[in-house]
């Protein structure tokens, strides 16, 4: 090993703790490119916004790099070399310093603080998100379990994963926010599965809370002010509310007068019921969220006839909500988004992909088309569960100006052609091998899959926000189509 890189790691090392700059270096025995990329999401209004930072670094001529990130939040961030995706969602804390070593694309040793805490991601993201069996296990659940059986399963998959944390670090040292970033991790990565999950499935009761589904509100905190740097929490943050709210619409007894009532006050209904769980700060980003949500809706009604009448209720129901935010800067960042989207042209952004068979694909090759826009991955029960009915969706469109294109956000094309070989799932299949990380998610702001668009013949987006197959999205398709 050269003294150059004997002496850069140990600079690495010996950084002082309070230091806000987090070092994140290593050395490739060989490189598939001569340049490091990495992404990593500086903020918390970043994460909500899907926006992710990028910093792209050439190699030294020892093959060594390091990059310095000013932060004053823990980071998960992904390593990119040239095509050669090094891993996903790794963790650094403010002030960190950490060491890569890379021997044929593969990270074989990790050096710095808490490199133990990178080395348990690895075997966590191995046995329960990536092997095989397990993917093909939390991936059929939503399609083979009744509500129960599906809410004690993903309750037994929370609590193995727990433990197998707690067992990695009973002999090896944890810090304290460490132990927090996971977690919480785990803790709300499973509280949203449940949410997703009983969108679809709670069919008697207008009152979610009233199911199986909400007992985790009985051992998971939910206002959770040291959670609020954490991604998975805010993803909780979205999905509390707006599936409390989806379950009241998806009650058949309700009538088409109240069903109406429900959707002309959605921004409302959701807002009383963050209101119920969240307070103080945790509550405005949780409003934020519903209103940029909103935003982004009317955004991609740009150029439709009811654009002006939805932008007018939506200005009003802005300035409805001006005083809820006593952080004065997330309320002028909302409207200033939202008053962006009048300048804005709401096209949508062209992309290149390559198909599973190697093929680059434009998303311009398809003008004149309406295109219904997917966004998945084949380790996502919820989306999973969707293929069936995007089968048939499919198949009512046959021989129509409608393409149907799946964009997958798994990191293997070989995994991906097995999924889609064994479920018979056909179509433009198109792979963002950087996951949540790639181009593609972070231009069209996917900050969680299932996500469906509708692009219309002229290449605009018409729906940002689209139903989803089983939502039954055919009368928007016909209409466009028109």
């Amino acid at each position: 090993m050269n003294k150059i890189y004997l002496l850069i790691t140990g600079l690495l090392l010996i950084q002082p703790s309070y230091s806000k700059t987090t070092y994140i270096g290593g050395h490739f025995d060989k490189s598939t490119s001569k340049t490091i990329t990495i992404q990593y999401y500086a903020s918390i209004i970043n994460m909500i916004e899907s926006r992710t930072t990028k910093q792209e670094l050439p190699l030294d001529s020892f093959n060594n790099f390091r990059f310095e990130i000013e932060t004053d939040i823990p980071i998960k961030f992904h390593l990119i070399n040239g095509e050669n995706w090094l891993f996903i969602n790794k963790y650094a804390a403010p002030g960190d310093s950490l060491w890569f070593e890379v021997q044929n694309g593969n990270v074989t040793e990790v050096n710095g603080n808490c490199e133990d805490c990178i080395g348990f991601m690895f075997e966590w993201e191995d046995k329960f998100l990536s092997g095989k069996a397990v993917n093909e296990e939390f991936n059929s659940s939503a399609r083979r379990l009744e509500p129960k059986e599906y809410v004690e399963y993903w309750n037994k998959r929370r609590t193995d994963q727990l433990n197998y944390f707690y067992d990695f670090f009973k002999d090896k040292a944890m810090p304290a926010l460490f132990k927090e970033v996971m977690e919480d991790e785990i803790n709300y990565s499973y509280a949203v599965e449940i949410l997703q999950y009983s969108r679809k499935n709670v069919k008697s009761s207008n009152r979610l809370e009233d199911s199986v589904f909400l007992k985790f509100l009985e051992f998971i905190p939910v206002d959770n002010p040291n959670a609020l740097t954490h991604g998975t929490y805010l993803h909780f943050l979205r999905e509390l509310p707006a599936n409390i709210y989806f379950a009241m619409t998806s009650d058949p007894r309700i009538s088409n007068s109240d069903k109406s009532y429900l959707w002309q006050n959605q921004i409302h209904i959701r807002d009383s019921i963050a209101k119920k769980y969240f307070s103080g700060k945790i509550y405005e980003y949780a409003l934020y969220q519903i209103l940029y949500e909103q935003i982004r809706t009317a955004g991609s009604m740009k150029g439709q006839s009811y654009f002006e009448s939805f932008y007018h209720s939506t200005d009003s129901i802005i300035t409805q909500f001006g005083s809820s935010f006593a952080d004065r800067s997330l309320y002028e960042r909302v409207s200033k988004k939202f008053h962006e989207i009048k300048d804005t042209l709401k096209a949508a952004t062209d992309f290149v992909l390559k198909d599973i068979h190697g093929k680059q694909v434009r998303l311009s090759d398809f003008k004149g088309k309406v295109v219904y826009l997917d966004f998945w991955a084949t380790n996502c029960a919820p989306c999973v569960a969707e293929i069936p009915d995007a089968k048939k969706l499919s198949e009512r469109f046959k021989g129509k100006d409608v393409v149907f294109i799946y964009v997958s956000l798994d990191h293997s094309t070989e995994k991906l052609k097995q999924f889609l070989n064994t479920n018979s799932f056909k179509g433009i299949h198109l792979i963002a091998p950087q996951g949540f990380a790639s181009d593609i998610a972070n231009l069209y702001e996917i900050n969680a899959i299932p996500h469906y668009f509708l692009i219309d013949k002229a290449g605009n987006i018409v729906n940002a926000d689209a139903p989803r197959p089983s939502s039954n999205p055919d009368e928007i398709i016909e209409k466009l189509l028109k």
